[in-house]
């Protein structure tokens, strides 16, 4: 053994990585106890961390903007071992959390790090942009490295606020997003905000004045990082892609925009699921469904489903198996008390077993109000609420299950973030390794 390592160390570090990569993970992680240098090379390219990463669902995060606690929405047995934040939940990514004011919380180790004061320079063809029309997303892959970035997305403001930071009105013919595209930018390595230049590849999403037409109160969304690109959900419903790697940022326009007419109450969303990302549209119980492909240097979206939600079989009991965690205030828990009492307990629901409870042979219109909160990651399962009630949605049987109930009135607006089984610390991808030694 020790004279096939002495030879494999003639080996260029492309041509022994290739080799490894051929390996299957348990032998590749016997590999990497082999000596230093395969180690070294093993983890700097991430080899071995996809194929160990738990891919399972452990529940979600809900924000409600109006409150200071975070909740979790989970099966009650399960043992997640979260500490939730006492803050708003601006953005989640792979297991890391942005809170309100800039903090960064991983709730598996209960770390804390505060980002330093962002820049309010007004940035090359954006000068009409301030501080307060821009939205922060986290980008972090912990299969390639520990270290992360975020991101200050900017967004066009009201156009009498254009006309006055501008001095004029030219403005709104200009192209948006510009490009190049100057991003604010805070990398974990340094520790520093910077300015990146971002060159465009392809067509603007359109002038500023053609932004303003999308008057509603929360231009952003959500925001999946996959595959080393930061897709994010924009105003007019179009959907930056941001490149690090090669500094380029490409709009990709919404499958329909335009070629049809949308009722006030349409909802597109930005999801990444088992095949990559995903965009969904919810228009009148109508839910459609595209999946985004970007083979062959093209980028276009594929329809997955189209299907009318309304109406669909009543399911048996009311509530759900899920419950709301980290309840913070006496009204909050006397609320979660009464759905405590009120679940049913004769099934439990569990993605990864894809158990479907019974459902009655009755049908009932489905007039409430219909909203997405989040893509199940792993899976192609789709979570809806309905008036405070949370479904899973199974594109590929197109079933429904009722998970529970959200807590009621009062929460008008929340932000929903998807929750894997662990947060993807260095400590816990050794812990991972250890394992297969």
């Amino acid at each position: 053994m020790e004279r096939q390592v002495d030879l494999a160390r003639l080996l260029p570090d492309d041509v022994l990585a290739e080799v490894l990569r051929r390996v299957a993970p348990r032998s590749l992680a016997v590999s990497r106890c082999v000596c230093r240098a395969w180690r070294a090379l093993i983890d700097d390219r991430g080899m071995l961390h996809a194929d160990l990463l738990p891919h399972s669902l452990a529940g979600l995060f809900i924000s409600y903007m109006n409150r200071l606690y975070a909740k979790f929405f989970a099966r009650p047995s399960l043992d997640y071992g979260y500490r939730m934040p006492s803050d708003t939940i601006m953005d989640h990514c792979n297991g890391l959390l942005l809170l309100y004011d800039d903090w960064l919380y991983n709730p598996a180790t209960d770390e804390v790090a505060n980002l330093p004061e962002r820049p309010t320079t007004p940035r090359a063809g954006m000068e009409f942009v301030t501080e307060h029309d821009v939205c922060s997303f986290l980008a972090f892959d912990p299969t390639v490295s520990s270290h992360y970035e975020v991101f200050l997305i900017p967004s066009v403001p009201w156009e009498e606020d254009i006309v006055k930071r501008a001095a004029g009105s030219a403005v709104l013919h200009s192209e948006w997003p510009p490009s190049p595209c100057i991003l604010s930018v805070f990398s974990s390595r340094t520790g520093l905000w910077e300015d990146r230049s971002f060159s465009r590849q392809g067509e603007a999403a359109g002038t500023v004045a053609d932004i303003l037409l999308d008057q509603r109160s929360e231009p952003y969304r959500h925001a999946e990082y996959w595959r080393g690109a930061l897709y994010i959900h924009c105003q007019t419903d179009f959907v930056m892609r941001i490149s690090s790697s090669n500094s380029t940022y490409r709009v990709i326009k919404p499958p329909i925009r335009g070629t049809e007419v949308l009722s006030k109450h349409s909802e597109f969303f930005l999801g990444r699921s088992e095949k990559g990302i995903y965009y969904a549209l919810l228009d009148n119980h109508r839910l459609r469904v595209w999946i985004l492909d970007e083979s062959c240097d093209q980028t276009h979206w594929k329809l997955r489903q189209d299907t009318d939600l309304g109406p669909f079989p009543s399911l048996s009991g009311d509530h759900g198996p899920w419950v709301l965690e980290n309840v913070s205030s006496d009204y909050e828990r006397k609320d979660e008390d009464r759905y405590e009492e009120q679940m049913e307990e004769e099934f439990e629901w569990n993605s990864d077993d894809d158990n479907i409870p019974p459902t009655n042979d009755m049908e009932e219109k489905c007039n409430a109000f219909m909203g997405i909160l989040a893509f199940h990651p792993y899976k192609e399962i789709i979570f809806l609420d309905r008036s405070s009630r949370v479904l899973a949605y199974h594109l590929s049987s197109s079933k429904l299950e009722a998970l529970g109930n959200l807590l009621p009135n009062g929460y008008v607006t929340m932000h929903v973030y998807v929750c894997s089984s662990f947060s993807y610390t260095p400590c816990r991808m050794r812990e991972l390794l250890q394992t297969f030694k």
